[in-house]
């Protein structure tokens, strides 16, 4: 369920940061705006990262990552209509600010629910998924753009993407530990 929660983030952070230049070019910004508007995402970024250190004590990870892929949503809805300084800025607000929460929440889920044993394991799963699905998100949109002409549709998936993992943090819940050696001394005691 953590790889199903982790598309929307792995398949359009980098999607988002290889194709948003050109897409927002021909939104009919400049270069230069365009590029600027990076600076506005990474700054959000950061500001992303703050909010996760100050609530991360406070409020389950799982939510904060749930909540995170909702802005990020937004901000592909945003993306696909971000004529306009305000739009193209509010698009890149909204991507740095989820996907700068994103990443340390993510990290911590799997420390609170696997331990500290299993941590590197789980967490080299979800890298490993991610940066293939990346991939995909890249090849796909650049792919969905020459055959379509719009980034429209690969955006949109993105953000569905992005609420189905909301949607699915929202209902994990931690691994139940002790549960299969209790159902084997009860198999074996029936014997």
């Amino acid at each position: 369920l953590l790889l199903v929660a982790n598309l929307g983030y792995s398949f359009g952070m980098p999607a988002f940061l290889s194709h948003g230049i050109v897409h927002l070019r021909d939104l009919g910004h400049s270069s230069a705006e365009a590029a600027f508007s990076f600076s506005v995402l990474a700054f959000s970024s950061l500001i992303g990262h703050f909010v996760v250190a100050a609530l991360g004590d406070h409020i389950e990870p799982k939510l904060i990552w749930a909540a995170a892929l909702l802005v990020s949503g937004v901000g592909f809805v945003l993306a696909v209509h971000a004529t306009g300084a305000v739009g193209m800025y509010s698009c890149a607000a909204f991507m740095g600010l989820g996907f700068g929460s994103v990443i340390p929440a993510m990290m911590t889920v799997p420390a609170n629910y696997f331990g500290a044993t299993s941590y590197p394991s789980v967490v080299g799963i979800i890298l490993a998924f991610g940066t293939t699905v990346g991939a995909i998100g890249v090849y796909g949109s650049g792919y969905g753009y020459d055959h379509f002409g719009s980034y429209d549709g690969p955006f949109y998936l993105m953000a569905t993407l992005c609420v189905l993992g909301s949607v699915v943090l929202l209902g994990i819940k931690p691994p139940r530990r002790g549960v299969a050696p209790i159902l084997v001394a009860t198999a074996s005691s029936h014997s």
